[in-house]
């Protein structure tokens, strides 16, 4: 290896890490070198199961690098989530990686392990109404963690429904059953709802409030059923 391995302790190298490149990696062998860029370039070369290269992999997942090298580095690990070390890595990318693709990539990494309760935690995240990639990537979560309901909820008395392009971009993404509630009081946010690919809508506080439920309900139940 390079002289300059040997000036820099490894956790001064995953302290410093700014980016993590893939010299070459034999699927069959599992064998990978890596080139690590921080204060110095240094070349790690091992099997995947190395514990050095798995905690620079590791640290490339969860540390500020470009979505590209997280990316690789949940690839990489995918298939080692036998160790606890590295079932945690992307785990927590899975519950806080501002970038969809990486947070895809980590639900399949993780995608066996839906009974921990760590990562049964990610697709039940709140989510922000304006971004559709976002609730797109925690959608097909679910969906690989065995789920056959998805629930888009705006919350309980929302003053507005979940936004019909977020429900159209998650209803192409997944073949899971499309449940569709909050903020859903009229006929037209209703219809909306369905016409975007919602397979049931929930008008919960509607039921809760309506002096006269079978007849503000009918309108909304005959536009569902329309759709």
């Amino acid at each position: 290896m390079p002289g300059e391995q040997a000036a820099l302790t490894h956790e001064q190298v995953l302290d410093a890490l700014v980016d993590v490149r893939v010299r070459s990696y034999g699927e069959s062998s599992g064998r990978v070198e890596l080139e690590v860029v921080g204060l110095a370039t240094t070349y790690l070369q091992g099997e995947l199961g190395d514990s050095r290269i798995q905690s620079v992999l590791a640290a490339a997942m969860l540390g500020d690098l470009e979505p590209g090298s997280r990316l690789l580095a949940v690839e990489l690990l995918r298939h080692q989530t036998a160790s606890t070390q590295i079932r945690h890595a992307p785990t927590e990318a899975l519950l806080g990686d501002d970038n969809p693709g990486v947070r895809v990539a980590a639900a399949e990494a993780v995608s066996g392990l839906a009974a921990e309760g760590r990562v049964r935690q990610a697709p039940r995240q709140p989510l922000p109404r304006d971004d559709p990639a976002l609730a797109v990537a925690h959608a097909m979560a679910g969906e690989l963690f065995g789920m056959r309901f998805i629930y888009l909820e705006a919350g309980s008395g929302a003053s507005q429904p979940v936004p019909p392009a977020l429900i159209a971009a998650v209803r192409e993404a997944i073949k899971a059953m499309l449940i569709v509630g909050g903020g859903i009081r009229t006929v037209d946010s209703a219809a909306a709802a369905v016409a975007a690919g919602a397979d049931m809508v929930v008008t919960g506080t509607l039921v809760e409030r309506a002096s006269m439920v079978k007849e503000e309900l009918q309108p909304i139940i005959g536009a569902v059923h329309a759709g």
